[in-house]
């Protein structure tokens, strides 16, 4: 998400919908010529709406959490109830509003990179959460980041996707754009309410990829979970 609050699309989706301003879909465009819509109402899922994708996640939470990329603090709110401590960071403003007044107890506004003398037993990624990378040559900046913050034997739960098939072609054939460092390397562009954010980078990261650069950085890596065929739930454990 981007932190200018002009530039706050989803922010201000959320903000709508917790107010009942009327809120709309968000429009999400990306590089690749494809557009979804999301409605604003799953980002306030309950847990029985999750899927359980997302419910294996939680269940394989421990100890101190830090719930990174959080949105609307629905994972955070769930892992407090069930007696977690979790702390919930957003780099959107109006994320962290949203959170504040849905009660998230230990919430920031605040970008992962930037966390100093933090330490945690899980790092939780979310909903692609680990696109905040960005690119695939950021990604052991993030693992280094990740081991100042974890403690000993800590794990990161990260869920991603495969998006190969995005570059099928009519005839089944995968055209990969050459002009990309990797496939999983997307740019967005948000509209709500006939307002365009800026476009932002997002990584999805095939597990193969991924486990390459964590073993790398001294992590194991683990799939919890699938999807279909292309999402999957990881588990990285640091191993000191």
């Amino acid at each position: 998400m981007q932190n200018e609050e002009n530039n706050d699309i989803l922010g201000k989706a959320l903000m709508d919908f917790l107010h009942n301003r009327d809120p709309e879909d968000v429009v999400v465009i990306n590089d690749l010529n494809h557009t979804d819509l999301y409605p604003i109402d799953y980002f306030f899922r309950d847990y029985a709406s999750l899927p359980d994708l997302e419910k294996t996640a939680l269940k394989y939470c421990e100890g101190k959490v830090l719930d990174i990329g959080a949105g609307a603090g629905v994972h955070s709110l769930i892992l407090q109830e069930q007696g977690f401590e979790v702390r919930a960071i957003d780099r959107s403003k109006n994320a962290f509003k949203v959170m504040r007044y849905l009660g998230v107890e230990k919430c920031r506004q605040m970008d992962f990179f930037e966390i100093d003398k933090e330490r945690y037993d899980t790092l939780l990624l979310l909903m692609n959460g680990i696109g905040i990378v960005g690119k695939l040559n950021r990604l052991p900046e993030f693992f280094e980041k990740a081991k100042e913050m974890l403690h000993p034997g800590g794990q990161i739960i990260l869920d991603s996707t495969d998006i190969e098939y995005m570059y099928k072609e009519p005839d089944e054939s995968i055209r990969i754009d050459n002009s990309k460092d990797y496939y999983g390397e997307i740019e967005y562009t948000m509209k709500y309410k006939g307002e365009t954010g800026d476009p932002f980078p997002w990584l999805f990261i095939d597990f193969r990829t991924l486990c390459q650069y964590a073993k790398k950085s001294g992590f194991t890596c683990d799939i919890l979970s699938m999807e279909g065929k292309n999402h999957y739930l990881a588990k990285l454990i640091f191993r000191a």
